[in-house]
């Protein structure tokens, strides 16, 4: 499936839902280091009609897609943390842990915003996984927003990511 990066845009919400069920969770030992990212669409699940979504999707290839460049992870101490890159600078730093999902109950990993940043970005959580099981150079991400009160059930999925290894 090397071809999923380039085309992942092109691909429906429902496609990128399934290749990420599909998806093998990572090891930490095999995410060290940097990754080219790339906005995927929005998730169609959202409380929101489809002319906002449109204009969402657009928004986001338009705007924040342009400054978003990848993710950098590495460990530090005993933990596993990474931070995005935007344009010339990091920010938005995490930490990774390994997670049963939010969508089926499988492991995912896990970059928890929480600690880090403050809100918005606070509540943020990322869940990555392989693209498959035999390629570890391309991962499929999804973003879930939290809406408070803290409750497993208000997190609500958002928006599609891939990252490529960086070579």
């Amino acid at each position: 499936m090397a071809e999923f990066f380039s085309v992942g845009y092109e691909k429906s919400p429902e496609e990128l839902e399934k290749i990420f069920l599909q998806g093998q969770c990572p090891e930490f030992s095999d995410l060290v280091g940097k990754w080219d990212g790339v906005f995927l669409p929005f998730v169609e699940k959202l409380p929101v009609s489809k002319k906002l979504l449109s204009l969402g999707n657009f928004v986001v290839k338009a705007t924040w897609s342009k400054i978003w460049k990848g993710k950098e992870f590495f460990i530090k101490g005993e933990q596993m943390e990474g931070i995005n890159i935007l344009g010339p600078l990091k920010s938005l730093k995490f930490h990774v842990k390994k997670v049963k999902s939010r969508l089926d109950d499988n492991f995912s990993i896990e970059l928890d915003y929480s600690k880090k940043n403050l809100p918005p970005i606070s509540f943020i959580r990322d869940e990555i996984r392989f693209v498959n099981k035999e390629s570890k150079d391309q991962i499929i991400g999804i973003m879930f927003l939290e809406f408070p009160p803290v409750k497993l059930e208000n997190w609500i999925p958002v928006v599609f990511f891939g990252l490529k290894r960086k070579s």
